[in-house]
């Protein structure tokens, strides 16, 4: 075998050999922050949350994350939410009107400040575009479905 392959053979080796010391180890022993995040999620409405993805949200809480949920329903719909135990902060809605757009984005933007979101969750076309819009100006992290 060459050198040059030899030495590209313990560059590798190595890196591999760290990789795997940490990778053994419990995430809490070199990832402090992997513990607790506060997470936010923004939907369209409460409902999905109460059937869709309620199974996702009970996870999080259960895992020990701190799980807003930044959306719009009725009042009996938010009522349900907090009896299973949902942080749930009301947004209202936006139509096409771009007056509604921004008080919409305002309204998002000063509950995820609010929350101090460490990481956006965003469900369906218009928390995703006005949501990634905000969480880019923020710096939160978002994932889009």
């Amino acid at each position: 075998m060459c050198s040059i392959c030899q030495n590209r053979r313990k560059r590798i080796f190595g890196s591999q050999l760290v990789f795997n010391i940490f990778r053994q180890k419990p995430a809490e022993l070199f990832l402090k922050e992997a513990k607790k995040r506060n997470i936010a999620i923004i939907e369209n409405n409460i409902i999905s949350t109460l059937t869709v993805r309620s199974k996702l949200t009970k996870v999080l809480m259960n895992e020990g994350h701190k799980v807003t949920i930044l959306t719009t329903g009725t009042e009996q719909q938010f009522q349900k939410a907090k009896e299973q135990g949902f942080d749930v902060i009301d947004i209202n809605t936006s139509s096409q009107n771009p007056a509604d757009i921004l008080r919409y984005m305002k309204n998002v933007h000063q509950s995820l400040k609010k929350t101090k979101a460490d990481v956006c969750l965003t469900f369906t076309i218009r928390p995703a575009i006005w949501g990634n819009l905000i969480t880019r100006i923020l710096g939160i992290p978002t994932i889009t479905n």
